[in-house]
């Protein structure tokens, strides 16, 4: 058995193309991908909201940098343990990944 994987941050290049579901009903709509991160290799999911809420001062919480970007970004969020992950930091390898949105991935909008 080999020990953890290093944490480590790390910008990943490649625009990947996550497996996408949309979960819930109404106000209460939540788009969950599913993929593997490409630095780790553990499987992966991450979830966000159906939309995307501007911040007070300018730019957008969460997904996205521009209203029109057709990548969203995320850190790995893999239930692997890397060490020395900081003690603030529940999850991932410290990847950061860009991700194809949706609907350029499976036509299911957002």
């Amino acid at each position: 058995m080999n020990g953890p994987a290093r944490y480590r941050v790390v910008e990943h290049d490649t625009v990947l193309t996550f497996g996408w579901e949309l979960r819930g009903r109404g106000d209460d709509v939540e788009l969950v991908g599913a993929g593997h991160c490409p630095v780790c290799g553990c499987p992966m999911t991450v979830t966000y909201g159906y939309y995307q809420p501007i911040v007070p001062k300018g730019g957008f919480l969460g997904r996205r940098h521009e209203p029109t970007s057709s990548i969203w970004y995320t850190r790995c969020r893999c239930e692997g343990l890397h060490m020395p992950r900081p003690a603030n930091v529940p999850d991932g390898c410290g990847a950061g990944l860009r991700l194809a949105r949706p609907q350029d991935a499976a036509g299911i909008g957002g």
